[in-house]
């Protein structure tokens, strides 16, 4: 007599009735490899794409300029002031050169709502009237992607927190070289020298704020209006020149003397020597200097302090600078100074200061 087999088919040992732990193990340890592999990548990706879409804003604000420079044959100054502002103690905030390219980068409604017929019968106060209006437009075109800072709280004049949020801006206009200490004026005699730490307004930027003396004895009072600058006053090169350059590291508003307050103001009230739509390149003050320090809890006030407020940003190694011709630059934080310095100011002369350099201190 044939018995069968109670099973069916050939038999099963243990071992083969699924995975073993090893084999279990090495499956993730390799799953854990690739995704190790995988993510700088991905991240890589995403900061690439972040990097694109801050080079496309300041794109978007340089034919802003440029179609305000067709139309009023200037770029615009870095503010608008009250018909109070000149010998006044009493001028307002101002509005930024933000609003006037609104018109020219399809922003015509918000361009609309700006009081500007409060600064031409300006009587007296301080009052930012702009504000509530920067604090309701979010303005995507201001802000870099890469950056954590996409609202920054507003200081009152002794560093003490306001608790109504204002979108800042993170694209400043130029508004020149200032030397620390002045002594260095004897070597780069076409720049600023500082009389003192506190505000020294830079020329020979593309947005430059004074014309004539810059400061009094103090330092810190402007004696004129802003100004605006034609191409034709670029005679470094539009090529050569920055108009605009981003400040986006996160921190960059924290300390009272570098707030940076609301998108659409011109400058800081009253005491007027802080220009908030316009910055200074400030020697020896290099790319990302004030981002490392902040990061290592290390800042120097003094040397951050007002419109020295230092260019960088979180895109790795350096930060972008829109050119007067409408191009955007990648600047290396490990560019020359001599060669930052040359940019930064619109008529200095620099003879053919590029051709000194390697490329790759220059752009990405």
């Amino acid at each position: 007599m044939v018995t069968s087999s109670v099973g069916h088919g050939s038999p099963r040992t243990a071992a083969s009735r699924g995975f073993m732990l090893v084999e279990l193990l090495v499956v993730i340890a390799i799953i854990g490899v690739l995704i190790g592999l995988l993510l700088p990548a991905v991240q890589a990706a995403r900061e690439s794409a972040r990097r694109a879409s801050c080079t496309n804003n300041l794109k978007q604000l340089g034919l802003g300029l440029h179609g305000h420079h067709d139309v009023n044959g200037r770029f615009p100054a870095a503010f608008k002031a009250a018909n109070t502002y000149v010998g006044s103690s009493d001028a307002g905030h101002g509005i930024s050169w933000v609003a006037s390219v609104l018109p020219f980068i399809e922003q015509a409604q918000l361009f609309d709502q700006i009081n500007f017929a409060a600064l031409d019968n300006w009587t007296g106060g301080q009052t930012d009237l702009n504000l509530a209006l920067a604090r309701a437009n979010r303005p995507g075109y201001l802000l870099c992607p890469s950056s954590e800072a996409k609202d920054i709280r507003e200081a009152d004049q002794s560093g003490g927190p306001v608790n109504n949020p204002t979108y800042t801006s993170h694209y400043y206009g130029i508004m020149g070289v200032v030397l620390n200490p002045k002594s260095l004026a004897s070597t780069y005699p076409m720049y600023t020298p500082t009389t003192s730490e506190t505000a020294p307004h830079a020329d020979r930027g593309t947005q430059g704020i004074f014309p004539g003396p810059l400061h009094s004895s103090t330092g810190v009072t402007p004696t004129a209006a802003p100004r605006s600058v034609s191409s034709k006053d670029v005679t470094d090169g539009l090529s050569k020149t920055y108009l605009l350059g981003e400040i986006s590291w996160a921190g960059m508003g924290s300390n009272s003397r570098s707030e940076t307050r609301s998108y659409l103001t011109g400058h800081n009230q009253a005491a007027r020597y802080f220009v908030r739509s316009a910055r200074n390149i400030y020697y020896p003050r290099p790319i990302n200097i004030s981002k490392a320090e902040t990061a290592a809890q290390a800042v120097v006030p003094s040397a951050n302090a007002w419109n020295h407020l230092n260019w960088g940003s979180n895109h790795p190694g350096g930060t972008h600078f829109l050119m007067a011709d409408g191009s955007v630059s990648f600047v290396q934080e490990s560019i020359s100074m001599d060669i930052f310095m040359a940019a930064g100011s619109r008529n200095s002369g620099e003879v053919n200061w590029r051709s000194h350099y390697p490329s790759r201190c220059w752009l990405s």
